[in-house]
């Protein structure tokens, strides 16, 4: 197989995946992005959803405090069960901040999506890791209401040796945001609390889907 055939092949599939990533975005509205994988934005409801209460007005703040006390238990091999925060500091500030601002912009048939990455204490505490966070959020029923699609997912290490090899700085992630209609794989038990609770369907309860009283959750916050 010639090298020029291969250069035009590789060509071909860089524009394919640039034309799926802007037809798919085409009526997306970014409201933050950092580099290729960090971003909160506007977006169409997922399929089948009945239409939000939007635009809403939710203090930003308010909604950064509430967030950061969302935890899950998490097993380990190498320590006991801890419960651990969903959020980093910064992810729930930046959260906080922009959902607050797309609340406000957001009609009846949108959602705010997000990908966030944070950096912990990796293998045996001695690296720090890399991972992402990803979601939806709306307000509906008087709620926040949001959905995590992928939880601390780490990168693909391999395809990103492969493209710093050819001279490719940053290696794109496509990440899911959470649907109502199917629960993702977020399946960590969630410590609730005043003003925290996950979504009851069918009797059974979604982990993976949040509801916040804001605040009910700040005030429990502000009461410690």
């Amino acid at each position: 197989m010639s090298k020029l055939f291969l250069q035009t092949l590789k060509a071909w599939i860089g524009l394919a995946f640039f034309t799926v990533a802007v037809v798919s975005h085409a009526d997306e509205e970014d409201l933050y992005k950092s580099g290729l994988n960090a971003y909160i934005r506007l977006a169409e409801q997922d399929s089948g959803a009945v239409p939000n209460q939007h635009p809403a007005t939710l203090d930003g703040p308010a909604i950064g405090d509430a967030l950061s006390i969302i935890q899950v238990w998490e097993k380990n091999w190498f320590k006991p069960n801890e419960a651990q925060k969903v959020f980093s500091t910064e992810q729930a500030r930046l959260l906080g901040q922009y959902i607050s601002l797309g609340l406000s912009k957001a009609t009846p048939g949108q959602d705010i999506i997000f990908a966030l990455a944070r950096s912990d204490k990796g293998f045996l505490s001695v690296m720090r890791e890399l991972s992402y966070t990803s979601g939806r959020a709306f307000f509906a029923n008087g709620k926040l209401n949001m959905i995590i699609g992928e939880y601390r997912r780490l990168p693909d290490k391999f395809q990103e040796r492969a493209n710093a090899s050819s001279g490719i700085a940053e290696t794109r992630i496509y990440l899911a945001h959470g649907k109502r209609t199917k629960p993702s794989d977020f399946t960590m038990a969630v410590v609730t609390g005043e003003g925290i609770d996950t979504h009851t369907v069918g009797g059974g309860k979604r982990r993976d889907w949040f509801e916040i009283d804001i605040k009910q959750a700040a005030a429990s916050l502000a009461a410690r």
